[in-house]
């Protein structure tokens, strides 16, 4: 009986040592940092906002105790305003933009804004000059003295064209309007061309052109020359004929590159794990429009106004 009983003496005692012994490697167990960030979309048009969703979910899945919110704005300057002002750790901007607020200049005249960091360029953003067919308008130069709609983010870039044309900006009218606003003002009647900033192709300008008949005005190479010399974030760039509905030849226009922007409160060792992260699912992201099968580290220094996040860089030169 004394046998059997320390026998089972002896088992209770090591299942409540093995117990005890399971505990100490579950309390030894560190639990992962939490990390909130917020990012800028850089637009509520269809290709921004689902870049940035398809981003933080990246991001969220490969790096540890990330979680990644995304918050919409009506563009760029709204973003980098967020980043300025403490309330978005990221957000995605046109290069353009981000040039003004880094020189403060334009929109930031009130002043530079030096917490930016670069992480790295992201896609083409290509102007759309667009105008009814039923308009007459041809070229820039026709646009003297007609109604102009500009989207959020195209209204100095506009200007800037104008300016470039030979078409003063006091003998236009300018409504600056959201993308939906735009293109309402314009299939309305309520503007006789409109300038539109997307990726190409643009989902909604392809809606449009169904449904109205748009032609794309070119700039010459006249106009394209004297606009890339004056400004660095400008580059040539040409929509394919038939990228739209009744778009039968090709259009020479002007692009600026989106790019993905963060805080100086964002580490370098987070820059560099966001980087590295994007780059570890590419195919993703260039999943989501064509415009993004750029995205690689031979463009990634492209357009980037701001001083790099180190970690960033770093992860780039690798």
């Amino acid at each position: 009986m004394r046998k059997k009983t320390c026998f089972f003496i002896f088992l209770l005692l090591a299942a409540l040592l093995a117990g005890c012994g399971n505990a100490q490697r579950r309390s030894a167990v560190v639990p992962v940092k939490q990390q909130f960030i917020s990012m800028a979309s850089g637009g509520a048009a269809d290709m921004p906002l689902r870049f940035s969703g398809v981003l933080a979910d990246i991001l969220n899945r490969d790096i540890p105790g990330m979680n990644v919110s995304v918050e919409s704005t009506e563009g760029s300057a709204a973003g980098i305003a967020l980043l300025a002002g403490g309330k978005a750790d990221l957000a995605i901007a046109q290069s353009d933009v981000a040039h003004y607020a880094v020189n403060g200049t334009e929109m930031f005249q009130g002043g530079k804004v030096g917490i930016l960091r670069g992480i790295c360029a992201l896609y083409p953003v290509t102007l759309h000059i667009a105008a009814l067919e039923r308009s007459g308008i041809k070229k820039a130069g026709d646009i003297r003295g007609r109604r102009v709609a500009a989207v959020t983010d195209a209204g100095v870039a506009a200007l800037d064209v104008l300016a470039a044309c030979g078409v003063p900006e006091k003998s236009v009218k300018m409504q600056y309007l959201d993308y939906n606003g735009a293109v309402k003002a314009l299939t309305e009647g309520k503007a006789d061309v409109m300038f539109f900033n997307a990726a190409c192709p643009s989902a909604l300008l392809k809606e449009t052109a169904l449904k109205e008949r748009i032609v794309f005005i070119p700039l010459d190479d006249g106009e394209i020359s004297g606009l890339l010399n004056k400004h660095p974030f400008y580059k040539r760039q040409v929509i394919p004929a038939g990228t739209y509905a009744a778009q039968t030849r090709p259009v020479t226009a002007l692009s600026v590159v989106s790019v993905l922007l963060a805080s100086d409160r964002i580490s370098d060792e987070m820059g560099y794990k966001i980087v590295k992260a994007m780059y570890g699912d590419l195919q993703k992201l260039r999943g989501v429009h064509p415009a993004a099968n750029g995205i690689s580290k031979a463009n990634a220094f492209a357009g980037v106004a701001a001083p790099f996040n180190a970690g960033a860089e770093k992860f780039l030169k690798e």
